[in-house]
């Protein structure tokens, strides 16, 4: 086959040119179904078993440790205003990790949002602290 623009021999399955990038006769046919095997011989009449198709199981969803660790995140990023985030982000943590040992999910989230949320109470106690502590120096 070969390009209606420039001319160029093409494979007699492409779909554009290489060359020119304009579609050839190929882009706008149908796709064909790919061929059935052949026929197994006569006396092997022996078909294969369709797979069992299991439903798929889904597995519960922690959503204390979820909300945990996002408030945990968030919390890292509010923690110098609004500790109360990172505080509550712990106690959903928490409560997520009580959680997790008995759904047997989330655990690693919830251990990520009492890391998080840890992390973001210490710099909250922290600014504030040194906040405290440069107004006291400062009036005495």
């Amino acid at each position: 086959m070969f390009c209606t623009n420039c001319g160029s021999q093409l494979d007699d399955r492409a779909v554009i040119c290489p060359h020119c990038g304009v579609p050839t006769n190929n882009y706008y046919r149908p796709v064909q179904p790919a061929q059935q095997p052949a026929q197994p011989a006569e006396g092997f009449n022996q078909q294969m078993p369709a797979p069992a198709q299991q439903p798929a199981q889904s597995k519960p969803v922690n959503a204390f440790a979820i909300v945990g660790l996002v408030l945990g995140i968030s919390g890292i990023w509010l923690s110098v205003l609004f500790g109360i985030v990172s505080i509550i982000g712990l106690i959903f943590s928490i409560v997520g990790l009580n959680k997790a040992a008995k759904m047997n999910s989330g655990r690693g989230l919830a251990i990520g949002g009492l890391v998080t949320s840890i992390i973001g109470i210490a710099i909250w106690a922290i600014y504030w602290a040194a906040v405290i502590l440069s107004r006291a120096t400062v009036y005495f």
